[in-house]
């Protein structure tokens, strides 16, 4: 490790030249890993401990296509991309989203 107050290399620096003493050892940990450049992006709290829980309208639909679909609740990749773009989720979630429909439907 080095002195504090060390630049590392390829970490962000701030406008007056020098690294915040909070986001030098974030930055550090990224050069040691090979990724240099911006750190990741933070999460802004919202007030509450866990996950939120998907809108109404976004599970209506997904719940929609997984009943019609009943036979095989497994989604092709364009069926994915197309409920992900309907739902303005990304396409990862709506995978986790069958996947955890498909287990709470084989636990009835």
């Amino acid at each position: 490790a080095g002195a504090a107050g060390a630049a590392v290399p390829g970490a962000p620096v701030a406008p007056g030249g020098e690294q915040p003493e909070l986001e030098q050892g974030a930055a550090a940990a990224l050069a040691l890993c090979g990724m240099r450049g911006a750190l990741p992006h933070r999460r802004q709290s919202n007030g509450r401990a866990g996950k939120r829980n998907l809108d109404k309208e976004v599970v209506g639909d997904l719940r929609e296509w997984f009943v019609a679909h009943l036979d095989w609740p497994y989604p092709n990749d364009e069926e994915q991309n197309l409920l992900a773009e309907r739902t303005t989720m990304p396409v990862k979630v709506v995978n986790t989203w069958f996947i955890n429909a498909r287990k709470r439907r084989k636990k009835e």
